[in-house]
């Protein structure tokens, strides 16, 4: 729906990306033709090919016309998928990904206008793995661009890529290392700068807990495994079943030998 049709309590954020939405659906605007992705003037090569990879899966996405309306298709050689169609990840990463065009506008501009930060809200779900490594990447896109990104998650994947940068930079990793934690080859992409330049940024994590009636906040931006604080040690208690299972077959395996 468009910025008119939400109530004036509504988030402004919310409303102008709708509005944003509700352009591109209306005037093609920011699409080549009727395609919204891939687009080769869009991310990059690599990025394009990642993402195929984890959501489309050799699929189109276009804006068609349907009698007097547009709507997103996800279009294969022997059919279109409507939007009810899709898997629950393509229909959480879509949104994401048009909001990753606005942010990386084509063109010799870096950012979008003004824009300083980008609050992104379980980037995770309905995703597997390998498409989370992809939304990842277009973080480290956002970052390397000047954003500062803030994201809420309960996915210990997540989690698992900010401790690998955590420890790359701790001990001074070259940059084709960081493509090694998403499993890449580092000779297929022409990103080293960017890795480089991610790896010399700041990462903070914080765990929000309820506190009674409160939420508190506690830094656990260290991720450390081996941390006295249980907070730290399980990652906001994301790693805390594993561990606890990992735990619990190993005793039963020291006893069965």
């Amino acid at each position: 729906m468009g910025f008119r049709s939400y109530r004036p309590d509504t988030p402004f954020v919310v409303r102008d990306f709708s509005e944003e939405l509700l352009q591109l659906l209306t005037t093609k605007r920011g699409t080549e033709g009727d395609l919204v992705f891939p687009q080769q003037r869009r991310l990059k090569k690599q990025f394009r090919e990642l993402i195929d990879q984890a959501v489309f899966h050799g699929g189109q996405l276009k804006l068609l016309s349907d009698g007097p309306r547009r709507q997103f298709k996800l279009v294969y050689p022997d059919a279109q998928m409507a939007y009810m169609a899709w898997t629950a990840g393509q229909r959480e990463f879509i949104p994401l990904l048009l909001g990753i065009y606005h942010l990386v506008p084509l063109g010799q501009a870096r950012t979008a206008g003004d824009v300083q930060w980008v609050v992104i809200e379980e980037p995770e779900m309905g995703l597997h793995v390998k498409a989370i490594q992809a939304v990842m990447l277009l973080i480290l896109e956002l970052l390397d661009r000047g954003y500062k990104v803030a994201i809420s998650t309960h996915s210990e994947a997540i989690l698992q890529i900010v401790w690998a940068i955590q420890e790359l930079k701790a001990t001074s990793a070259p940059p084709a290392s960081l493509w090694k934690v998403f499993d890449l080859e580092p000779a297929r992409w022409d990103v080293g700068q960017l890795a480089e330049r991610c790896l010399q940024l700041s990462y903070r994590v914080f765990f929000l807990d309820y506190d009674g009636d409160a939420v508190s906040a506690t830094d656990i931006s260290r991720l450390d495994p081996g941390a006295e604080r249980e907070a730290e040690k399980t990652w906001g208690q994301l790693a805390g079943l594993s561990e606890r299972v990992n735990s619990i077959v190993a005793a039963l395996n020291s006893d069965a030998e």
